[in-house]
């Protein structure tokens, strides 16, 4: 593979695991999340690195098991994420969080699963 085609394909969900990093390395997050809102915002931004970690094995064109390694790959970060956050005064480890991360990972396979399936132009 070459650095052109590597570059597209990995330097997405590299970056945008760098935004959850930092984002996640906020001591007080600049908006409000209480109620509940927080998971939904977990199970978002993991179902955007999901995507673009799915989008990467496709556009390698290697022969593994893409979706599978896609859900695994997003629950181990969100795992790290949440003990990240446990080192970040003001922040604390959620077992719930990660469970919303995974959730985010498995939402992303499954609409690419149905895109795919109806021929949607999702990939870019």
């Amino acid at each position: 593979m070459n650095i052109v085609k590597w570059t597209d394909s990995y330097l997405p969900p590299m970056l945008y695991a760098l935004l959850i990093f930092l984002l996640s390395s906020k001591n007080h997050p600049s908006v409000d999340l209480s109620h509940g809102l927080d998971k939904g915002v977990h199970c978002v931004l993991y179902a955007g690195f999901g995507y673009l970690v799915l989008r990467a094995f496709r556009k390698s064109n290697r022969n593994r098991p893409a979706n599978l390694l896609t859900v695994i790959i997003v629950i181990l970060y969100g795992i790290s994420d949440e003990f990240h956050q446990d080192l970040v005064p003001g922040r604390q480890f959620d077992v719930l969080d990660m469970v919303f991360d995974g959730l985010g990972g498995l939402l992303a396979v499954a609409f690419s699963s149905v895109a795919d399936r109806y021929r949607w132009p999702i990939w870019f």
